[in-house]
């Protein structure tokens, strides 16, 4: 059975994650920027292998996003984090998943961080036909995108 859970797995398609952020495009100094995926991202997907009357059905279940914001700095959420909606923007307890740049992104290469988010998905067997189950462990998707942050100065006169 665990054989058979092992190639169920290989079968998996898990998806890359789609980083969102808002403000969009361009990033600003000491300006929080919220993160999320898609929710169509977090949905449990499976696969199931079968060898004469035994089947194993793999699970895997989205566990949490962890944010590497290209600085050194990272952050993880247990979620997806909550598309930006203008409603919330005086809310900050309205997401749990954002971050906020204390310099600007001048000087790294294409003036640019590298932000990467990796879902971690928790995968887990069960078999129907014969004895087993548990877990074949964490698998990561990432997907990393280039963000630019500015610094913004104003002159009083």
């Amino acid at each position: 059975p665990q054989t058979l859970a092992e190639s169920a797995a290989a079968t998996l398609e898990l998806p890359a994650p789609a980083i969102r952020t808002n403000p969009a495009g361009e990033q600003v100094v000491r300006l929080p920027m919220w993160l999320w995926i898609s929710s169509d991202q977090w949905t449990p997907r499976r696969a199931s292998a079968t060898a004469g009357p035994v089947t194993s059905t793999v699970t895997a279940t989205p566990l949490r996003v962890t944010w590497d914001m290209g600085n050194g700095d990272r952050v993880s959420c247990d979620g997806p984090g909550r598309p930006y909606e203008a409603r919330y923007a005086q809310q900050p307890e309205a997401t749990d998943c954002r971050y906020t740049y204390r310099r600007s992104s001048a000087g790294q290469p294409d003036e640019a961080y590298q932000v990467t988010a990796t879902v971690h998905w928790e995968l887990t067997w069960n078999a129907s036909g014969a004895v087993g189950g548990g877990s074949l462990g964490d698998v990561p998707m990432s997907t990393t995108q280039p963000v630019q942050v500015a610094q913004i100065q104003a002159l009083v006169q």
